[in-house]
């Protein structure tokens, strides 16, 4: 018997572009965007890359997904004059039951997910097809993001 394609396998990454939403962290959880917040969720990795933002006023000015070409204008980062003004992040594409959902680490968050990743590659656990959960720590001001194994299900089910 065949197995069916998981949703995973039918998304190509450079697809999620355009299917992706992304979700805003906030100290007491994830903005899903649709009036839901969550303090932990459980999704599965799509895919993830280098991404880089410029804020001017607590306001995005410029972005890229990517880390090398901007969004919003034909601009490569490498060239680009304002480049050391811009906030290093990973761009994270998770597929969660509401969708594709779109994450922008920086900071703790993003620290909290390579050290994540080095756990895994140590213990010689695969992502791909991995459930993760992810947990919001409130830090006052911003949330911060822990990344951990779903624990499998011991149910049988």
């Amino acid at each position: 018997m065949i197995a069916s394609p998981s949703i995973k396998d039918l998304i190509h990454p450079f697809d999620s572009d355009d299917i992706a939403r992304c979700v805003q962290i906030r100290p007491d959880g994830i903005n899903l965007g649709n009036g839901s917040i969550c303090s932990e969720l459980e999704a599965e990795v799509l895919s993830f890359s280098p991404a880089r933002t410029r804020y001017e006023k607590h306001q995005p000015a410029c972005r890229s997904l990517n880390g090398i070409q901007t969004i919003n204008a034909d601009r490569r980062c490498s060239s680009c004059p304002l480049r050391k003004d811009c906030t290093p992040q990973i761009r994270l594409d998770m597929i969660h039951f509401s969708g594709v959902l779109r994450f922008l680490l920086s900071h703790t968050s993003l620290r909290n997910f390579m050290l994540f990743l080095s756990t895994l590659k140590q213990q010689k656990i695969p992502l791909n097809g991995a459930m993760i959960t992810i947990k919001v720590l409130n830090r006052g001001r911003w949330g911060e993001l822990r990344f951990s194994l779903k624990p499998p299900d011991m149910t049988g089910r």
